[in-house]
């Protein structure tokens, strides 16, 4: 149990005046509810703390801000699961998945999303690893269809602190190795490590068919963790392609919980990632006689709250002209650490029309007929790309290139559109043939780029702009060990700068 975290909880619960819903689950563990029961989505929520930090006022808040920005369609029950050294590996794994079989027994998986933060994190996992690969000290849970979808926040998927992004964050992290070693220690119980409290040591088979239709994961630049996180993901969504990353530059371990009591706060790119993600999955209309707050007594209207001070509202105000407009700006304007990694849904941005109707990022290969698409203003308006005028050099080539890298739109262009531009680039200069687009298109977006400029490199043509994929050499050689099988060593050899 985790009376620490349930007190705070009651605690919260007197200070907005509702009345507190605790509830006794099966592991003898406990959990709360903040919103209705009978909403009709349902988040399990785990908090972290290394196993051994309880939850606290801030996990609450940063759950109730989601809550609020997604409206009364979803509730959260959050597992107030028991901490080390009153229980060890696996009665943390086993309280989770008795919260999660709580919910399952009034909702449908398709009602139901996991997720947690740091350690709770790694819990979601472990339940999800259980799900695939039953543990043989707990026992087994089937689902009849996927759960709808699992958020994750500074995932530990990793109990190894020997690694670069350890020892460049070990200033910057709330959490460095030293601690986190201690907190390894008391959760294993003298136990050896194994793939439920490791996951990043899993191959990517055990990952086969998850048990959850769409997931997010959000992580820091700065974390200690950020190496360790990449590499899981990397496995994670080559079986489970419907996911979605987020790695936020200067953001540490749990950003958006911790450092909210900060004055002056503004909202953190992942924060705001997530709820952007949930608010579209979500969607319902509320009935009139639905209770969205879980005392009936009292409406949101009665609730006494303190007026904002003037310095407060004009802080709000400067806020609000401050923030970018969307997701998209603020992800090329900050995201610079592993741009490939920044918010990007592939299912869901819209490609544009100029590059072909109806197809979208997700479908990677967009039908392009070279024959027939007019040509920009490259070669006038009456010429077409199959009638190409042969006094074109090498030159003129060059130069319409870094006019195209140059143009003032092209800086605020989405990743997928700054791909999509350079490979017109090269399609109208015939520097791609119909094998070389459609390898391309079947490409991950970040190794696009290094393909595209490798492909303009053989012709000679130096662009003055870099492509923005192309500081991931890193993270690129990781990526292709892992599709190395599908796209053979010769293509492998061929893209590694």
């Amino acid at each position: 149990m985790n009376p620490s975290f349930v007190r705070t909880y009651k605690k919260h619960c007197e200070r907005i005046h509702t009345i507190p819903n605790v509830v006794d689950l099966d592991s003898g563990a406990q959990g709360f509810w903040l919103g209705s029961p009978e909403a009709p989505y349902v988040l399990v929520y785990s908090h972290g703390g290394g196993f051994g930090l309880g939850g606290d006022s801030y996990h609450i808040a940063y759950l109730e801000r989601l809550r609020a920005a997604v409206g009364p369609s979803l509730s959260i029950f959050v597992v107030a699961y028991t901490l080390v050294p009153f229980a060890v590996y696996p009665q943390q794994i086993r309280e989770a998945l008795s919260a999660l079989q709580y919910i399952l027994a009034f909702k449908s998986p398709s009602q139901v999303f996991i997720g947690g933060d740091s350690s709770g994190a790694n819990l979601c996992l472990a339940v999800i690893s259980h799900l695939l690969h039953p543990h043989p000290e707990i026992d087994s849970l089937e689902l009849n269809q996927k759960l709808r979808g699992m958020i994750l926040l500074s995932p530990w998927v990793s109990f190894d602190t020997r690694l670069k992004s350890s020892e460049e964050g070990k200033h910057r992290d709330v959490v460095n190795a030293k601690i986190a070693d201690k907190w390894v220690e008391a959760y294993m119980g003298g136990r050896k490590s194994d793939l439920y409290m490791n996951p990043v040591k899993a191959d990517i088979p055990w990952w086969e068919n998850a048990p959850v239709e769409e997931s997010i994961v959000l992580a820091g630049g700065s974390e200690c963790s950020r190496d360790a996180i990449t590499v899981w993901v990397g496995k994670w969504e080559f079986v489970n392609p419907n996911t979605t990353f987020v790695l936020a530059k200067n953001e540490v371990l749990d950003a958006p919980i911790y450092d909210s009591n900060i004055p002056g706060y503004k909202e953190m790119l992942t924060e705001r990632a997530a709820k952007e993600w949930l608010k579209p999955r979500v969607e319902w209309t509320a009935p009139q006689n639905f209770r969205q707050w879980s005392n009936p007594r009292r409406s949101p209207s009665s609730i006494n709250k303190r007026p904002l001070s003037f310095a407060e509202k004009r802080s709000s105000i400067i806020s609000s002209l401050q923030r970018p407009q969307s997701l998209t700006e603020e992800r090329l304007s900050t995201n610079k650490i592993l741009p490939s990694l920044a918010y990007d849904d592939r299912s869901t941005i819209q490609e544009d029309s100029s590059f072909g109707e109806g197809s979208t990022v997700g479908d990677r290969s967009p039908v392009i007929d070279r024959t027939t698409t007019n040509e920009r203003s490259s070669f006038g308006d009456s010429s077409t790309v199959g009638e190409r005028s042969p006094t074109d050099t090498r030159s003129s080539m060059e130069e319409k290139w870094l006019n195209r890298q140059s143009m003032p739109a092209y800086d605020k262009m989405p990743t997928h559109e700054k791909y999509l531009a350079q490979k017109r680039s090269l399609i109208d200069e015939n520097v791609l043939d119909n094998d070389a687009v459609q390898r391309v298109d079947n490409l991950p977006i970040e190794e696009k780029f290094v393909m595209l400029k490798r492909l303009l490199m053989e012709q000679g043509i130096q662009p003055e702009q870099k492509p923005a994929f192309d500081d991931s050499a890193t993270l690129l050689n990781r990526r292709l060990s892992i599709r190395g099988q599908v796209f053979g060593t010769d293509m492998k050899e061929r893209m590694v700068l």
